[in-house]
């Protein structure tokens, strides 16, 4: 069994920088499949408070991950979208404990 990690980072954007938000995210979004150990991205707002977001990325080792982020550090698209973010609320990295889903008939 592959064992994947996942990268959940929970963080608050200003209602005045959401359009420039927007558009950096796209631009991180655009990067990602160019590192390594990338396996997927999804960018997630909130229904009871749209200036918090989260993003749940799948990367295939803790090891990508981390590298991944030390790289993102300095790749201009990157501290540009870190730099709207006003409020890290979490970020972590888990392995999956336990998963159900809906069989597909």
């Amino acid at each position: 069994m592959t064992t994947t990690i996942t990268e959940i980072a929970v963080y608050t954007v200003p209602p005045e920088k959401a359009a420039a938000f927007a558009e950096a995210r796209r631009a991180v979004h655009a990067l990602l499949p160019s590192f390594d150990g990338f396996r997927s991205i999804r960018s997630l707002q909130s229904v009871a408070s749209e200036s918090t977001f989260a993003d749940v990325c799948e990367w295939e080792s803790r090891t990508a991950a981390e590298e991944a982020n030390r790289r993102a550090m300095d790749t201009p698209e990157f501290r540009t979208f870190f730099e709207l973010g006003t409020g890290m609320i979490t970020f972590d990295h888990y392995r999956t404990a336990q998963e159900t889903t809906k069989g597909v008939s």
